[in-house]
């Protein structure tokens, strides 16, 4: 996790400008099952995510996925993409629940924690 504290500018003797990170957007995660037999690339639409979770949308193109993933399977090298940034997760399926209501109805929303922290603070 990286914390930014404030910066006093009144004493910073630096010759260079420093970059502030704002915080990050993730927009998107791509995964392989370990038991796939076609070693396919899953994308998926980041919904939300919290320091140690992630929730994931399963649209129509992909609900032969929902079925195969139970509570409890691990899933190791999730790249999460921001608008500028990449990193790399391993993760554990914590829920598949089908969204009843709202804009994603019908689909799923895929619950993964995460052992390695997300969220990225100023």
């Amino acid at each position: 996790m990286l914390l930014l504290a404030p910066i006093d500018l009144r004493d910073d003797q630096r010759m260079e400008i420093r970059i502030q990170v704002p915080d990050i957007q993730f927009l998107f995660a791509i995964f392989k099952l370990a038991d796939s037999p076609d070693n396919q690339d899953y994308e998926l639409p980041v919904v939300n995510y919290s320091p140690h979770g992630l929730g994931l949308l399963i649209s129509e193109n992909e609900y032969s996925l929902a079925p195969r993933l139970c509570s409890g399977y691990e899933i190791k090298g999730i790249r999460l993409y921001a608008e500028s940034a990449l990193t790399l997760v391993d993760g554990i399926v914590r829920h598949v629940t089908r969204i009843e209501e709202g804009e994603y109805s019908g689909h799923f929303l895929l619950g993964i924690e995460s052992a390695t922290a997300l969220r990225f603070e100023r």
